[in-house]
């Protein structure tokens, strides 16, 4: 996750930047597509205590967008606020993503087995010779399908083997030819 910190009529600490990052570092553990964070501070003038220092952070995930804001006596304290929001946020736009999930997968589950044996089917054909170059091991981690996909676009790869969240069990989605993901649910 890139962050970028930039304080608007003051100089930046460096106590203060590692205070932001350590925090909103803390917010991968609950959302991994996290790709860059925009974080700007403001001091101003205002004759209100409690509205002299605020912070701005936004956050860009894949296809989203999260921001807050907040305002107090202390930047280090508008910073935990902000934090705060955002961890909110964030857990609500995850559980909104589960809940899509959830409802297209009984549909999207038959059409993109079907896909996929269809895809297998067309590369078997083509690929008469086949050798193994390098081998690889992967971690399997516990996701759920949409976000599975969304880890193969983020990091650019071919196929992400993984542990279904909801079945738990090994599932593969893998990128096809025409831009669609396929998905291999293994019987055993």
């Amino acid at each position: 996750m890139k962050i970028i910190i930039s304080g608007q009529n003051f100089h930046l600490s460096e106590d203060l930047k590692a205070h932001t990052e350590k925090k909103l570092s803390n917010l991968k553990k609950y959302f991994e597509q996290i790709i860059e964070t925009d974080v700007v501070f403001h001091v101003s003038d205002a004759k209100e205590k409690d509205k002299k220092h605020s912070v701005e952070v936004t956050i860009w995930a894949n296809g989203t967008t999260i921001h807050a804001e907040d305002h107090a006596q202390d930047l280090k304290s508008s910073v935990d606020m902000v934090v705060d929001k955002l961890e909110r946020q964030v857990k609500k736009y995850k559980e909104k993503l589960k809940k899509k999930s959830r409802k297209k997968m009984s549909v999207a589950k038959e059409k993109a087995i079907m896909h996929s044996i269809v895809g297998l089917e067309e590369e078997e054909e083509e690929n008469d010779t086949t050798k193994i170059v390098r081998a690889r091991k992967y971690a399997l981690k516990p996701l759920f399908v949409e976000e599975a996909a969304l880890q193969l676009q983020e990091f650019g790869r071919e196929f992400l083997v993984f542990t279904n969240a909801e079945t738990e069990q090994v599932n593969v989605v893998y990128k096809r030819k025409d831009g669609t993901f396929g998905l291999i649910e293994p019987e055993f």
